[in-house]
């Protein structure tokens, strides 16, 4: 069974495509230099350790995100870059990303007792640190993965057909080395992919009892962020005394999914992720890698494997403290503008 030393994957490489010459006395400015991520052949990297060998021996690109708000701009991370690398091998998309972040956010949900310590309350706008790939499912006309067009200035909904989108959580897909496969349509906005009663992460919250579902076994000397299915106990609030500065992780990470061999038939969990976040660097960092099958056989997932399919537009995201409240925490990303991944064949 796999426990998180927090890890992730991600790879892409990339050069700048350059711009047109000038004409007349009053020429238009230049266009928008033109980020293309060239993926690399090479070796398949594995999916055990962020800085894997291979990784070294791959070229990078420079992602820029944050510089627009049109493309959303998180002020805890301000304008920063990512570093991004990509691997083609074995039928499987490996993509790196390295990105600067001050504070590692992994309790974006926990309970914690109150004064009484019978009851408990939920703490879930916290946030968490987030990042965010979108594929062009190539349905949804000249809107594509530009975050622009599409998620901030139609609340996430594509004017037609969808978008497929990979989102990586800290606090919940992380620990089960997995990342939410995620799409988006012009009905319903952001959806979860289709799952066949599988989760990575259940909520531990008895919101009718304001209790938690579920302890550690080592009751109040776990202090830990993440809360395994294969530690717990049922929940103990009248004979324990809990420390009122205690937190109880918020989700039970069920670690099996991972290495469960029908996991590919959830279209939920068809992207593996490892991670993992470096304090000791100046600045933090952290370091992701996100894999998934070309063609994952799922009708919601974008299929890298066309015949004559060279290059895939996409846009990356990352937030610090990310949460769904706009009012107790950031609920903003830093994005960056389109780039095409280009598929060496």
């Amino acid at each position: 069974m796999k426990k998180l030393s927090i890890l992730i994957m991600f790879i892409p490489i990339i050069y700048i495509a350059g711009c047109g010459g000038d004409k007349g006395s009053n020429p238009p400015p230049p266009p928008v230099p033109l980020i293309r991520l060239v993926v690399d052949t090479t070796a398949a990297p594995g999916m055990s350790n962020v800085n894997a060998a291979i990784w070294s021996a791959v070229d990078s690109a420079t992602i820029e995100i944050g510089g627009s708000s049109d493309y959303g701009f998180d002020a805890d991370l301000g304008k920063i870059n990512v570093i991004l690398k990509a691997i083609k091998k074995n039928d499987t998309l490996y993509l790196r990303a390295k990105w600067q972040d001050a504070n590692a956010n992994i309790w974006g949900n926990y309970m914690r007792p109150l004064t009484q310590v019978i009851d408990w309350e939920q703490v879930s706008s916290a946030g968490d640190d987030r990042f965010f790939v979108m594929f062009d499912a190539g349905d949804n006309g000249t809107e594509k993965a530009d975050c622009s067009k599409m998620c901030h200035a139609t609340n996430m909904r594509p004017t037609t057909g969808h978008a497929d989108v990979i989102n990586w959580s800290a606090t919940s897909t992380a620990p089960g080395f997995l990342a939410d496969d995620e799409w988006w349509n012009n009905v319903s906005g952001r959806a979860f992919d289709n799952t066949i009663n599988a989760y990575v992460y259940r909520d531990n919250w008895n919101a009718q009892n304001n209790t938690p579902y579920y302890m550690h076994k080592d009751t109040t000397e776990f202090h830990g962020p993440y809360l395994y299915l294969t530690d717990t106990v049922t929940m103990d609030y009248a004979t324990i005394t809990w420390p009122t500065d205690y937190k109880m992780p918020g989700y039970r990470i069920d670690s099996t999914i991972y290495d469960s061999p029908t996991r590919s038939s959830y279209s939920r969990w068809d992207v593996a992720a490892i991670s993992q976040y470096d304090s000791t660097s100046t600045p933090h960092t952290w370091t992701i890698v996100l894999a998934r099958a070309l063609n994952t056989g799922h009708a919601d997932d974008v299929n890298l494997a066309l015949a004559g399919l060279d290059s895939v537009q996409v846009t990356i995201a990352a937030a610090n403290a990310h949460s769904a409240d706009p009012v107790n925490a950031s609920w903003q990303h830093s994005g960056s503008k389109p780039l095409y991944l280009i598929l060496k064949r």
